[in-house]
């Protein structure tokens, strides 16, 4: 999760807007078979359609939820980057991939699964940031990071950020880290007025098909 929106971003600033577009279909694709290769079985179970149908419709999903916007992002990305400073970047990559991560998030048929975020799950000093911005505070924070550091290491050779050490060009990435992790060490205190033990209630929503249309 670290790495790879440098190992996507990066290179695909050195592409062709067609062939970003390529790239950033093919990682879509990646991503929606991925996570969700459950969709299939999932979408004959629940619709009780065909297999032509079902298919049609896993394939438009992943289309409009994955496919389409992570084509969008390297694309948007190859494109902003020729034309803004190289400090910008890191900024530009991390709010390109929020909006990509809140276009797989639209209700009613989205495809909010796997998000990056959802990979810190047990990082609890890194996710308290979520009482800001929700899971998309996490993700801009592990891209912004990724894509500094990947610049930092691999700078395009026309790039204005290279002629900066490479700690003059981490310090953004660095004091953001500072500041998320010493946030959630705050946050992560303990509450005196909370009580040390709750009651809870869990839902299993897996019901049958029958009963979830009425």
């Amino acid at each position: 999760a670290w790495i790879v929106p440098a190992l996507l971003l990066i290179p695909a600033s050195f592409l062709s807007p067609a062939r970003a577009w390529a790239v950033g279909l093919l990682f879509g694709f990646g991503i929606a078979a991925g996570i969700t290769n459950w969709a299939f079985h999932a979408s004959q179970q629940y619709f009780d359609y065909d297999q032509i149908t079902v298919a049609a419709f896993v394939m438009a999903v992943w289309l409009l939820y994955s496919v389409l916007p992570y084509a969008l992002l390297t694309t948007a990305y190859a494109y902003l980057v020729r034309r803004t400073p190289g400090v910008l970047h890191p900024l530009i990559a991390a709010w390109l991939w929020v909006l990509v991560e809140m276009m797989r998030s639209i209700p009613v048929i989205g495809m909010p699964w796997g998000l990056l975020s959802h990979t810190q799950w047990e990082n609890t000093g890194l996710i308290q940031i979520a009482d800001l911005g929700g899971a998309y505070a996490v993700t801009f924070v592990l891209v912004f990071v990724s894509v500094s550091v990947g610049l930092a290491l691999f700078s395009p050779p026309a790039s204005r950020v290279e002629r900066h050490p490479i700690a003059v060009r981490l310090a953004p990435a660095g004091v953001l880290m500072v500041l998320v992790l010493a946030y959630g060490a705050v946050a992560g205190l303990p509450d005196a007025n909370e009580p040390r033990s709750a009651r809870v209630a869990v839902v299993q929503g897996n019901v049958q098909n029958s009963f979830r249309w009425k």
